[in-house]
């Protein structure tokens, strides 16, 4: 038995120990073994290799596991993979929340520096989060707009630009709309969405 097996079998062990064991197991050795055989293999077929992942994995995996073998006893084979899944999921989803979080901070520290940035993070829900994170002013957010629609004016004249604000703005209502409330400790996104070609919105 590899290290990583013995790891993850005492690990299991003991959280068997917890639970009780299946009436149809009991005053059988061989088949208790068996058992604890195949729940350790299913275990290793769905935890992570190496022994620092593995002790980072394994609370969410018996967070998993109380959720979903909530009868008391042990879990079975099937139950191990679908805690297994759930830890996954989790995993992906902060996975994804971290990397949200750092394209928004890259492009904050752009905008306080002055550098350029793409024209999605001016309006909507790129905005609202720079916004709702506290990462961009309303200064800067304000100057980079009508940065915005100077150089699309320059480029397609001021009915163009004009038109593309308008389209701008009601997107980022909309967008300021679906944030609303989702987070009162930080208040309302309330950077408005400025009209830029000579008149307040």
């Amino acid at each position: 038995m590899s290290l990583h097996e013995s790891d993850i079998r005492t690990r299991l062990t003991r959280l068997l120990d917890r639970k009780q064991m299946p009436r149809r197991l009991e005053g059988k050795g061989g088949a208790m073994e068996d058992e604890i055989r195949a729940l350790a293999q299913a275990v290793q077929r769905n935890a992570p290799r190496s022994a620092e992942r593995l002790a980072d994995w394994w609370p969410h995996f018996e967070a998993a596991i109380r959720e979903i073998a909530t009868g008391g006893l042990w879990p079975t084979e099937r139950e191990i993979k679908d805690a297994a899944k759930a830890v996954g999921t989790m995993a992906q989803q902060v996975a994804v929340a971290t990397e949200t979080r750092s394209e928004l901070q890259i492009t904050a520290d752009r905008m306080a520096r002055g550098d350029a940035v793409g024209e999605g993070w001016l309006y909507g829900r790129a905005a609202c989060e720079l916004i709702r994170e506290r990462m961009v002013d309303q200064d800067t957010m304000v100057r980079y707009r009508s940065a915005a629609f100077l150089t699309r004016k320059a480029a397609y004249g001021e009915v163009a630009a004009l038109a593309w604000e308008a389209d701008q703005k009601a997107r980022h209502e909309a967008a300021k709309a679906s944030f609303r409330d989702q987070t009162p400790h930080h208040g309302p996104v309330e950077v408005s969405a400025k009209h830029f070609g000579g008149h307040a919105a």
